[in-house]
């Protein structure tokens, strides 16, 4: 009988490690009203990457919903093609990609007509000919085309091929954005995940209960976010209660140094004593960030940029926070405000000129920095959350005013013995209080 007894005992032990192994499930929203960041899909596909080579949690996202907005490339703004979902659009783009050839043809073949116009009024028939010739072909080719599409679970509906066409006026961003959030944050779908992640969401998000939204939080269950997912619902004062801050402006793309605060904790245990990293560096609303209510992990003693706010002299030594982590509720906090450029967040990423200001290395502390934040917001982790209100910063922490690293730098590795990257130390002097809020 005994043996029984530890025989089941041994069997629910064993269904609940397993049932305790199972992947944490975080919820990606993407979606925004505002300025479309061009890093957003680089944070995904980074995380995504993360999610797969961990195996300890899972992305859902809102890029997957067929109501997603078709953004369109680049920075600044952001608009519709024809109220296609992404996975719609990749399939159309890759059957207009077969259209090539014919579709060459029939402009060259335009091309040609207006030039005979010119040039060979007795070749106006014959290219007219032509030109008829060529654009049957490409109708022929696009109908084709299109009847592929239809075929695949991507099909356009009656709706989208409407606008397609130019019958129907395409839906705005903000009512497609509506329609994404009223499934992904209903309090039905919300409770199917362990956290939600605001991904550089600029605007106000039409969430469809803010209420229940912030008491699920509030209940146990973890918000992360980076860059711009402080620059979201400035008119919902409780969204800046919960993160922490609100973006309040940026200055010109500098380098800055960015220095370690807790060292211990799983999101910052790999980023070095500081770091310098060439960035959109955020400062935040003072009324609304609170360095006594959050626990400071990443922070820069100098805004690098032009415009130091409130007359303060370049090299003062201020407080500008750059990641944290903090309670609402039982529900765990962690904001980074990295991640504005994709050579800060993907270390394979070049522009049109095969170029990065950051080097590889700053795109892997910033992916290990991210991972442990997210670690610790779904509790694989641990880390201290108690507010540092009377530490105060190292001495090397407080960046020597000359021999900055300037804009067309690269910054790399964190520097060795708590110095500065691509400068030497700073002389040794008395460590200052850290400053009050600001």
């Amino acid at each position: 009988m005994n043996k029984v007894i530890r025989s089941l005992t041994l069997a629910v032990a064993c269904t609940g490690a397993v049932l305790a192994a199972e992947p944490k499930r975080i919820l990606l929203v993407t979606a925004s009203t505002g300025f479309r960041h061009s890093s957003i899909e680089p944070v995904e596909k980074v995380l995504r990457e993360l999610a797969a080579k961990t195996g300890e949690f899972t992305i859902v996202s809102t890029s997957e919903s067929a109501d997603y907005p078709n953004y369109a490339a680049g920075r600044g703004g952001a608009s519709i093609a024809y109220g296609t979902s992404a996975q719609q659009a990749a399939v159309n783009t890759a059957l207009g990609t077969n259209l090539a050839a014919v579709t060459l043809k029939a402009t060259a073949a335009k091309t040609a007509l207006t030039q005979a116009s010119f040039s060979e009024p007795t070749a106006i028939n014959a290219r007219a000919a032509e030109l008829a010739t060529a654009e049957q072909a490409l109708a022929t080719a696009r109908a084709s085309a299109f009847l592929a599409l239809q075929t695949t679970p991507n099909k356009l509906s009656s709706d989208q091929v409407a606008i397609l066409t130019g019958a129907k006026a395409a839906p705005a961003v903000p009512e497609l954005v509506t329609k994404v959030l009223a499934k992904a944050m209903s309090l039905e779908n919300l409770n199917k995940f362990d956290a939600i992640y605001f991904n550089s969401t600029v605007g106000e998000l039409p969430f469809p209960d803010k209420d229940a939204f912030f008491k699920w939080v509030a209940d146990g269950h973890a918000v992360i976010a980076n860059h711009a997912g402080s620059d979201s619902m400035h008119q919902t004062p409780e969204y800046a209660k919960m993160l922490g801050a609100e973006f309040q402006r940026h200055y010109q793309q500098a380098v800055g140094t960015i220095v370690n605060f807790d060292a211990k904790h799983p999101a910052t245990a790999n980023w070095g004593a500081m770091r310098e990293i060439h960035e959109e560096l955020y400062m935040f609303r003072p009324n609304n960030y609170d360095r006594t209510q959050v626990h400071t992990l990443l922070t820069m003693v100098e805004q690098p940029a032009d415009g130091n706010p409130n007359g303060l002299a370049p090299g003062a030594p201020v407080w500008y926070p750059v990641s944290w982590t903090k309670m609402y509720g039982k529900g765990r906090v962690f904001f980074t405000s990295l991640g504005h450029r994709e050579d800060v967040v993907d270390p394979t990423w070049k522009d049109a000129n095969g170029e990065r200001r950051n080097a590889p290395e700053v795109a892997m502390a910033f992916q290990e920095h991210l991972l442990g934040g997210i670690r610790w917001a779904l509790g694989l982790r641990e880390g201290d959350v108690t507010p540092q209100i009377k530490t105060q910063l190292p001495a090397s922490a407080i960046p020597a005013p000359a021999g900055r690293g300037g804009a067309g730098a690269a910054p790399g590795a964190a520097p060795a013995g708590g110095g500065r990257a691509g400068a030497p130390a700073p002389a040794a002097a008395p460590a200052p209080a850290a400053p009050a809020a600001r």
